[in-house]
């Protein structure tokens, strides 16, 4: 995440995007998941929101839960 969408953010011809994550108590894993079992951002969720077209890096301090 933290790689691309600073990436797509910069990219003239990309309208637009959306983060389509696992859920926490999937299967495939939890990796990608926004928010967590009880409704509160992952850290994955907190840089999603943090990434804006004024600060296409987000907030890069963020490490994983």
């Amino acid at each position: 995440m933290k790689e691309v969408l600073p990436w797509m953010e910069q990219q003239d011809w990309i309208a637009g995007y959306a983060w389509f994550p696992f859920s926490v108590d999937s299967p495939q894993g939890t990796s990608s998941a926004l928010f967590d079992q009880n409704g509160k951002l992952t850290a994955c969720g907190r840089y999603y929101t943090s990434v804006t077209p004024e600060h296409p890096y987000g907030d890069q301090s963020i490490k994983p839960d």
